[in-house]
C-alpha cells in the first residue's frame, strides 16, 4: 500500500514536470524522481524483512529451552548454553527411551526372523535417531550422564542420580491383561538383578514402558509381588564368548500376585482385568530374553498367581568388574573378585553396544557368520570397528606379556595358580586383524571377551572406566563407539 501511494505521487509529479517544464531537463528530472522512489521502496522492504527476521529469531529464542534445544552445536538454540542440571532430566528421559527400545528390539529379533520382521523392528530403532543423536552429543558434554552410562555398572548407579528402567536388569516381571479378541494390554513392569539367595519382593510399584506394545495403560498405583532365588556355583572351566572361566547360575522366579491393577476391560457385570504375569530373563546382554508366563486370573484387580516357580540354569563367563578407581591397579585379579557377565555388572553403554551388535548381526550376517551380500561389507566393517573400539595394540601387547606363552585358550592351570586369572588373558585371540568374511561372526559373539579386555586395560591404566574422547583407541568404556553406533542404526534403517 505504501509503495502504491509513493508510485502514484511520483507519477503525478513526473507528469506535471513533463507538461510544465519542456525540454530534455524535464525528462531527466522525471527519471531521477522515479529512481529515487524505487530505491526508497526497496530500502523500506529490506528494513521490513530484517525486522521480520529479527522478530522470528527473537520468538525462537523465547521458545528455546533445555527441553527444546535440537543439538549442542545448533546456531540458534544450542543446548550448550544451558546448565547441566537443566539438561539432565531430558537426557535421562531419552536414555530410558533408548534402553527400553533397544531391549525390545533385541528381544524380538533372532536369526530365524523374516526379512520383513527385521526391517520392521530395525525401523523402530531408527524412528528415535534424532533423540539418540542428541544423547550421543550429551554424553560428551555432561559428566553426570557419562558417569551414569559408562563409569559404573547398573547395580552401582546411585538412585538419587537415576532410577534405571526394567530393561537394564536381567530379570523383568511384567503384568499384562489377556484379551481373547484384541491385542494383549500391557500394564507395567519391574526389573531386578540376579542377587544371590532367596529374596521376597513385596508390592513393588509397576512402571510404564511404552515400547512393550502399542496397547498399554498407565499402571497408576499397581504393584506386583514375586520371589527370586539365585544360586551361583564356584568358577569352572568353559569356553563361552572367548572366555574360559564361568559360573553356573540357577534361577527360580515365582510370581505371587498383583494389586490395585487398573481395569482394562469394560467393567460391565464384573468384567475386570484378566491378568497374567510374564517373566523375562536375559541371560547375557546380547541375546534375546527367555520368557515365561503364568495362567490368566480372570476378572480380578488383585490377582493371586498359583503357578509353580519358573526355573532356568545356564553358564555365564566371569570377567574383571567395571573398574571404578582412578588409581592404576596392576595386581593379578583373583577369581573371587571377578563378576558374572550379566546385565547388572555391565554399564548401560556396554549393554547398548552388545544389543546393537546382536541386532546388526541378525540383519547383516548369515548362519555361517559371513556377510550376506557384498553390499553389506561396509556395515560388517563398521561392526568390527565397533567391537574393537576399546582394545588397541597396547592392550594386546599387555595381554601377551601377562599371558606369557599362551595356547590361545587363556591361562594354563599353572598360570592361573601362580598369577591369578585376568579378564583380558581369557581372550582366545585378542589380535583382531579381521578378515570380514571369516571373523565378523566371532567378534559379534565375543562380547564377554571384548568387555573383559577393555576393563582389564582400564584397570591397569587407571582413571576409571569411561569415555576418553572420540576415537581414542584403548580407552575404557568403548571410546568413540557412539559414532559407529548411530551410523549402524542408519544403515539398519536403510535395509
Amino acid at each position: 500500500a505504501a509503495f502504491l501511494k509513493s508510485a502514484c505521487c511520483a507519477s503525478f509529479i513526473c507528469l506535471a514536470i513533463l507538461f510544465c517544464v519542456p525540454g530534455f531537463c524535464a525528462m531527466r528530472l522525471a527519471r531521477v524522481i522515479l529512481l529515487a522512489t524505487t530505491i526508497s521502496w526497496a530500502a523500506s522492504r529490506r528494513v521490513d524483512d530484517v525486522t521480520a527476521t529479527d522478530d522470528l529469531k527473537a520468538e525462537e529464542l523465547k521458545r528455546c529451552s533445555a527441553e527444546t534445544c535440537p543439538s549442542f552445536a545448533d546456531k540458534n538454540c544450542p543446548c550448550s548454553q544451558f546448565d547441566d542440571s537443566a539438561l539432565m532430566p531430558r537426557m535421562l528421559s531419552i536414555l530410558t527411551d533408548t534402553v527400553q527400545r533397544m531391549r525390545k528390539v533385541s528381544d524380538k529379533l533372532n536369526e530365524e526372523s523374516s526379512t520383513f520382521t527385521k526391517m520392521w523392528w530395525s525401523s523402530s530403532v531408527g524412528n528415535a535417531q534424532k533423540d539418540m543423536k542428541l544423547l550421543e552429543e550429551a554424553v560428551e558434554h555432561l559428566p553426570e550422564l557419562q558417569t551414569i552410562m559408562s563409569a559404573v555398572p547398573v547395580n552401582q548407579i546411585a538412585s538419587d542420580q537415576y532410577v534405571p528402567p526394567a530393561a537394564v536388569h536381567p530379570i523383568s516381571i511384567e503384568i499384562w491383561n489377556d484379551n481373547m479378541v484384541m491385542r494383549q494390554t500391557f500394564i507395567g513392569e519391574v526389573g531386578v538383578d540376579l542377587n544371590e539367595g532367596e529374596i521376597q519382593h513385596d508390592n513393588v510399584p509397576l512402571r510404564l514402558n511404552t515400547h512393550q506394545t502399542s496397547a498399554y495403560v498407565q499402571p497408576g498405583n499397581a504393584k506386583v509381588s514375586f520371589q527370586t532365588n539365585v544360586e551361583k556355583s564356584a568358577p569352572k572351566d568353559c569356553d563361552i564368548q572367548g572366555v574360559t572361566r564361568c559360573v553356573e547360575i540357577k534361577l527360580r522366579v515365582k510370581c505371587i500376585g498383583a494389586s490395585d491393577l487398573p481395569n482394562t476391560d469394560t467393567g460391565i457385570a464384573g468384567d475386570l482385568t484378566d491378568a497374567y504375569c510374564k517373566v523375562r530373563v536375559k541371560r547375557d546382554t546380547q541375546t534375546p530374553s527367555i520368557k515365561f508366563k503364568t495362567a490368566v486370573v480372570a476378572n480380578d484387580l488383585n490377582p493371586t498367581f498359583t503357578d509353580a516357580p519358573f526355573e532356568l540354569t545356564w553358564d555365564v563367563p566371569i570377567i574383571d568388574p567395571v573398574p571404578t578407581s582412578e588409581e592404576p591397579n596392576n595386581r593379578p585379579l583373583p577369581e573371587s573378585e571377578m563378576v558374572p557377565f550379566t546385565s547388572e555388572y555391565c554399564t548401560i553403554s556396554e549393554q547398548l553396544e552388545h544389543q546393537l551388535m546382536y541386532l546388526a548381526s541378525t540383519v547383516y550376517l548369515n548362519k555361517d557368520g559371513k556377510c550376506k551380500s557384498s553390499k553389506f561389507k561396509t556395515a560388517c566393517g563398521m561392526m568390527v570397528k565397533f567391537a574393537n573400539a576399546g582394545i588397541d595394540d597396547g592392550a594386546v601387547e599387555e595381554l601377551r606379556e601377562a599371558a606369557g606363552v599362551n595356547d590361545g585358550a587363556g591361562h594354563t592351570a599353572e598360570q592361573r595358580q601362580d598369577r591369578g586369572p585376568s579378564g583380558l588373558v581369557q581372550i582366545h585371540d585378542a589380535r583382531m586383524d579381521v578378515d570380514l568374511d571369516t571373523q565378523v561372526y566371532r567378534i559379534v559373539h565375543r562380547a564377554a571377551a571384548i568387555s573383559a579386555g577393555r576393563r582389564y586395560r582400564a584397570r591397569h591404566r587407571g582413571g576409571g572406566y569411561r569415555y576418553h574422547g572420540r576415537g581414542g583407541g584403548g580407552g575404557g568404556g568403548c571410546a568413540g563407539c557412539w559414532v559407529v553406533f548411530f551410523a549402524l542404526l542408519f544403515l539398519l534403517l536403510l535395509l
